[in-house]
């Protein structure tokens, strides 16, 4: 078996330095372990040659591991990281040679060691049957969870690694099954709105949202908050912006469990913004109030079922706009928000959009153009406006009229049209001889060219064929025979 004087001379530095750090002997030397860790893999021959090939056991790994789990919880953090590249190659079960379990949990109950153990379980659960069965046997995703949610105090720290550990363990259902997650319904809503516990809680609540807990008993009890209750508790916390986490996190909820567990809070939410601010389809970033109301509508109206019925409603009322003229950045909100559910499309389509001037070529026209070409209704209205000209999209730069002819090209009814009535629009940018040197607008007319030949359900009657040569010629490069000669013959008699 290698021995500790079999190492070469930097690796035997190295241990010298973290020898003396952790009896405070010495202070850090980042370069030195910098230096170490960037080079790695010219220690291989010291860290992962095992001379037994019956065991892994290497006194240099179990040595350098031990030196550096004495200091990480108050060094720099390229201690950390070099702790983290020599058990890279490791399984979990590996690693248990150098750090038995009992440890590693001792490691998770240390502030100084926690947030390490919990990066190398996250990291190893997609893929590590080792860590998978360590987490179900220790039931550590219970413990962490009820520790945060007994603290007094806000742990962004715990909250990210907790968070870690549920995304990964995402594809093993049977680590964290729903059931698991009844503590946070055991709690009641005064227990939540507490300053330090309500950001932990909320934020946990979020992370779970990949689990479905509606078949559960106490499944509508994770969602206790009342609007009115959440924001006195607003009121109390300057800049916290309570009510717009809970909003925010009962929205990653819909279509999960019923939306009858969600409506009472997020329809006084929304009826508070609409009551509070007079500009709902400004892009405000600033306003996190009106952006997550904006969003709580966009969900919504692509969502199904209870939660759809209930966005159409209210997207039915008159002083609920997602569009306005007035507001140049309301585009934002058009494009984003599903419009086929939206009632009396003439009618909204006569109120919204009756002056524009399409020809101006403006960001908020070319959006809301590019959007209502979309919904087959909205198309048929603005074809039937008399505003979807050549001459009007003409105007437009060469990009915009690019992403307008990609979104044309989507549909068999806009196709139709875009190859009868807006022909031009069509030959110049898309068929002429003029190389496109940006990449995502070359990028851009190939897919639609893949588009009208590939996926449409219509006879492009001659426009096959140019669509076809144009295709060819951008993937494969210009037919020989199409090249004109470009030698001039010399003069026998010069």
């Amino acid at each position: 078996m290698l021995q500790l004087d079999e190492i070469d001379e930097e690796t035997e530095r190295l241990f010298s330095h973290l020898r003396g750090l952790a009896n405070g002997d010495e202070s850090e030397d980042v370069d030195l372990i910098d230096l170490f860790a960037v080079g790695i893999k010219y220690h291989e021959p010291s860290l992962y040659s095992f001379t037994d090939q019956h065991s892994l056991y290497n006194p240099v790994i179990k040595n350098m591991v031990l030196l550096l789990l004495r200091v990480i919880g108050t060094a720099s953090s390229v201690y950390l990281i070099l702790l983290e590249k020599v058990l890279y190659p490791l399984t979990f079960e590996e690693i248990c040679i150098y750090i038995p379990k009992d440890v590693i949990l001792e490691s998770l109950r240390n502030p100084a060691t926690q947030a390490f153990t919990i990066n190398m379980l996250s990291e190893r659960l997609h893929c590590d049957d080792g860590a998978r069965d360590f987490l179900l046997e220790t039931n550590l995703f219970q413990f962490l969870s009820e520790d945060l949610l007994a603290k007094d105090k806000d742990d962004s720290n715990l909250v990210l690694l907790i968070e870690k550990l549920i995304y990964g363990s995402g594809k093993h259902p049977i680590i964290l099954p729903a059931g698991m997650f009844k503590l946070l319904a055991d709690k009641s809503e005064d227990q939540i709105l507490m300053p330090g516990r309500f950001y932990n809680h909320i934020m946990m609540l979020g992370f779970v949202a990949t689990k479905d807990v509606s078949s559960q008993p106490w499944g509508r009890r994770l969602f206790p908050f009342s609007f009115k209750n959440v924001l006195a508790f607003d009121e109390l916390q300057p800049e916290s912006q309570c009510i717009v986490l809970v909003a925010s996190t009962y929205m990653s909820w819909l279509e999960i469990v019923p939306f009858s567990w969600l409506k009472p809070l997020i329809s006084e939410f929304l009826e508070y913004v609409v009551a509070h601010y007079p500009n709902t389809t400004k892009q405000d970033y600033t306003n996190l109030h009106v952006i997550t109301y904006q969003d709580l509508l966009i969900n919504l109206s692509h969502s199904q079922g209870e939660s759809l019925e209930y966005a159409n409603e209210f997207l039915s009322r008159p002083d609920v706009y997602i569009v306005d003229e007035s507001e140049p950045t309301s585009h934002v909100l058009f494009s984003r928000v599903c419009l086929t559910h939206i009632p009396e499309k003439e009618t909204f389509f006569q109120n919204s959009f009756n002056t524009l001037d399409i020809k101006s070529g403006s960001l908020f026209v070319t959006s809301c153009v590019i959007a209502l070409v979309q919904d087959e209704e909205f198309f048929h209205i603005l074809a039937a406006s008399g505003k979807l000209t050549t001459e009007n999209i003409r105007a437009w730069s060469q990009d915009t009229i690019f992403d307008f002819v990609s979104a044309m090209a989507k549909h068999d009814y806009s196709a139709l049209y875009l190859l009868s009535e807006l022909q031009i629009l069509v030959w110049r940018p898309f068929l002429n001889e003029n190389p496109l040197c940006d990449k995502s607008m070359w990028e851009l007319k190939r897919d639609t060219l893949r588009q009208l030949l590939l996926h449409r359900k219509i006879d492009l009657g001659f426009w096959k064929k140019e669509f076809s040569d144009c295709l060819y010629e951008m993937e494969n490069g210009r037919r020989l025979d199409n090249i004109a000669p470009q030698v001039d013959v010399m003069n026998s008699d010069a």
